[in-house]
């Protein structure tokens, strides 16, 4: 439970769709500047013909001016950008596991990590004995609404626009409107991406929404 996104892949992804969308991903995250690490949140966050692996910074509340909560973290309708110190309250209702927000928040203590995100050109299972997987291949990353959410977003867009849906799908908890802001973003760094709409998003099954 949680604001997750998600997305299906074979098992190989072509190499130079790959690598021009790890060069995308790169460019995408360094202009929006919002603190990333490695998989666990701490050194360096990594982009290389191989793999997109990155989370939030575990110590992003040291390095921004962003407001933090607790809890199971949802968007309310609308909502967009990143809540900074010193404006309006983030915080605008709740739903049964947690705060309903108007903008991304980190975590306690200024934690900006929660899952990883992590793309591999060719997938490697993680116990070597075990058998390659056959068709498709189901991942997610729980965000939170942290702030590296954006950066998880447009990594998304990055790689479906790359990779097209013969090879990338993708699919959230949000809805069109909450996929706004990476869109700009996109289209802002990158040139692409404002058009990246709604028939994108397969469907999911339904997820609690907060309380009006």
């Amino acid at each position: 439970m949680g604001y997750t996104h998600y997305w299906e892949r074979p098992r190989i992804l072509p190499r130079p769709q790959f690598i021009a969308a790890v060069e995308d991903c790169r460019r995408l995250c360094a202009a929006l500047d919002i603190p990333l690490g490695d998989a666990h949140g701490e050194g360096r966050p990594l982009f290389k013909s191989t793999e997109i692996c990155f989370n939030g910074h575990v110590d992003s509340g040291k390095l921004t001016s962003v407001q933090r909560t607790e809890g199971l973290v949802w968007p309310q309708r609308d909502a967009h950008g990143v809540a900074v110190i010193g404006e309006a309250d983030a915080v605008v209702g709740g739903w049964h596991a947690g705060p309903a927000v108007r903008a991304r928040v980190l975590g306690p203590n200024g934690d900006g990590s929660y899952e990883t995100f992590c793309v591999q050109r060719v997938h490697r299972e993680q116990h070597p004995q075990a058998q390659p997987p056959q068709g498709w291949l189901f991942n997610f990353c729980k965000t939170n609404y942290r702030p590296y959410d954006l950066c998880v977003q447009g990594c998304l867009i990055v790689l479906s626009h790359h990779l097209g849906s013969g090879n990338f799908r993708v699919s959230s908890d949000g809805s069109s409107s909450d996929w706004n802001d990476p869109r700009d973003a996109c289209q802002h760094v990158l040139g692409y991406g404002v058009d990246w709409g709604e028939e994108k998003l397969a469907p999911v099954p339904p997820q609690p929404k907060p309380a009006e």
